[in-house]
């Protein structure tokens, strides 16, 4: 009974996992630049340019980190070459949804330009300190 109930669950979560990742084609590049606010915490938001992305959390210093896509995931290294590795759950015009693979918790985005509450507290800098 016992091994019924793992196959059960091993099937039952590599079927939700195989569902929840999306394939990311070479026109949906471009939907993934620009600034996106953490749904989950205001105070959070990254910006995706062509092969960085630099994160922000209130008044701390800004985080580089250099980006590339392999196999549809989004694999981001810090400047000190530690890896994180995200799949892609959603990705839209105005929503971004990212799976952190270590752990398989959610990350999920809405646009800046289309967070029109959010935008005017949102304080951009003018230049990035390496």
């Amino acid at each position: 009974m016992k091994k019924y109930f793992t196959l059960i669950l091993i099937l039952l979560v590599g079927s939700l996992n195989a569902q929840q990742k999306i394939k990311i084609e070479i026109e949906d590049l471009k939907m993934i630049r620009g600034k996106w606010i953490s749904d989950e915490d205001k105070n959070y938001w990254i910006e995706i340019k062509d092969s960085i992305i630099v994160e922000h959390y209130e008044k701390d210093k800004p985080k580089i980190f250099k980006y590339k896509i392999e196999n549809d995931q989004l694999v981001k290294t810090d400047l000190e070459g530690g890896t994180y590795e995200y799949a892609f759950s959603n990705l839209s015009d105005d929503f971004l949804e990212l799976i952190y693979l270590p752990r398989g918790n959610f990350l999920s985005f809405t646009k800046l330009s289309n967070h029109s509450k959010l935008k005017d507290k949102v304080k951009l800098p003018n230049k990035i300190e390496k």
